[in-house]
């Protein structure tokens, strides 16, 4: 059975048509790519060009200019010099950076003001639209599926993110709500809180889609991460929740069912985020992983597992990248906490929603090249070879591999992480895998 995913962000669209002044795009937007205001001798030589005119000054404050929304201490939280210290202490490269991860501005510069015997340095932002709707609609030939998601990731001005939304389909309904705040009360603690519910008719097989199993389960998550922000971008959580997938016996096309679970999940989380942003495009090295021991609530054992997500991004030419990808995951989790794993990067070629795996591995080679920018984004054309295996107890141990191609779309005045078009072949099988998705792909 091969699938055929289909995303309408029509409003989307619209929205970026009719968007207000205050979030569209000036002229200065108009005179070509902004990628070298993000690098680091452009920005480090703007300030030593000052410091050679006028001295190694003390810096007398940071004014901020250009934000209607956030707050400045927002913004004041990311630069680590105090008013006082000589300028040449001013880690503008790191400022910058740290403001552009946020993704709530599009536009981020710095200008050196002389003031008396000291100087003024003046962050200039442009903020981009923050309330996103994402409406959805998705169809595999048997099943429909829409829905609508809300996200807001400038919450209350302070950089915070929120996000809710549900959908129904023809084999379900499910309903997720998030919020991630990375400064808890302007401090260096981190907290996560994700709560979701989804009622869904599930298939389990392999590869080539042959399916040996089928079962509605309802599916309930409350997970809380507290955690805190070390020195070179390194974070660590304490995560822990509830966790039950439940059986739903009454329905009566299920066959091999397995067992409900109800468990107690407590888990320790490392991030490690050494990515620098340019205008669009990312580069450097992300990780994150973690470790889980799961108590169950006694209907049955323990268990444990291990996963992990990591990503190094080189920069070449006029800022194309090339990234080297792998993802995997150890455990003995049961078959109903299996992770549906396709359609993620490294594992674009395999077949969607039913292959289920409590261990894998993979590893993915992408090039991702800038095709055109236009006053409201870019876009991009990307190529991938990946390859990798999996299994469970349930599922033999089993290798795939296959190149594939992509699209991403990029929007400057708009907090949204890139949309993106795949198409992947598996040699193995010789079928064609097709995704859509949101979110910078890691």
């Amino acid at each position: 059975m091969k699938l055929i995913i289909r995303q309408i962000f029509l409003s989307l669209l619209i929205s970026m048509a009719l968007m207000p002044a205050t979030a569209s795009v000036t002229d200065a937007d108009d005179n070509g790519p902004e990628d070298y205001k993000y690098e680091e001798k452009y920005l480090s030589g703007r300030r030593d060009g000052f410091i050679q005119q006028h001295g190694n000054m003390v810096i007398k404050d940071f004014r901020i200019s250009g934000i209607s929304k956030t707050r400045p201490l927002t913004i004041l939280k990311e630069i680590h010099t105090q008013p006082g210290e000589n300028l040449s202490s001013f880690d503008c490269y790191h400022t910058v950076n740290s403001l552009k991860k946020k993704n709530i501005f599009s536009s981020i510069e710095l200008n050196y003001i002389r003031e008396n015997e000291g100087v003024i340095v003046e962050i200039i932002v442009r903020e981009k639209w923050t309330l996103i709707p994402i409406p959805l609609f998705t169809s595999n030939g048997n099943r429909l599926s829409a829905g609508l998601y809300v996200m807001e990731s400038n919450f209350m001005g302070y950089g915070k993110m929120i996000f809710a939304g549900g959908s129904y389909s023809t084999a379900g309904n499910s309903a997720l709500i998030g919020f991630v705040d990375p400064s808890l009360n302007s401090t260096d603690l981190r907290f996560n809180l994700f709560l979701s519910y989804k009622k869904f008719i599930y298939e389990t097989g392999d590869m080539k889609e042959n399916t040996f199993n089928e079962y509605r389960a309802e599916n309930m998550l409350c997970r809380a991460d507290l955690g805190y922000s070390f020195p070179y971008s390194i974070n660590l959580f304490l995560s822990g929740g509830y966790r039950q997938n439940i059986i739903d016996k009454e329905y009566n096309r299920g066959y091999n069912l397995p067992d409900s679970v109800k468990v107690y999940p407590a888990g320790l989380l490392l991030n490690v985020d050494r990515i620098y942003h340019y205008e669009y495009l990312f580069y450097g090295f992300k990780l994150d992983s973690g470790w889980y021991y799961c108590f169950n609530d006694g209907t049955g054992a323990d268990y444990s597992y291990g996963q992990y997500n990591a990503q190094y991004s080189f920069k070449l030419f006029t800022y194309h990248r090339l990234a080297i990808h792998s993802s995997g995951s150890y455990g003995n989790r049961p078959e109903i906490m299996g992770e549906r794993i396709s359609g993620r990067t490294g594992t674009m070629t395999l077949p969607p929603d039913i292959i289920s795996a409590d261990r894998w591995i993979n590893g993915t080679a992408i090039y991702e090249y800038p095709l055109f920018r236009f006053s409201r984004g870019a876009v991009t054309i990307q190529a991938f070879w990946e390859q990798g295996l999996f299994g469970s107890d349930e599922v033999d141990t089993t290798r795939y591999y296959g190149p594939g191609c992509g699209t991403l779309l990029y929007l400057k005045n708009i907090s949204l992480p890139a949309m993106g078009f795949n198409v992947g072949h598996n040699v193995k099988t010789d079928n064609t895998e097709f995704s859509f998705y949101v979110g910078m792909s890691m």
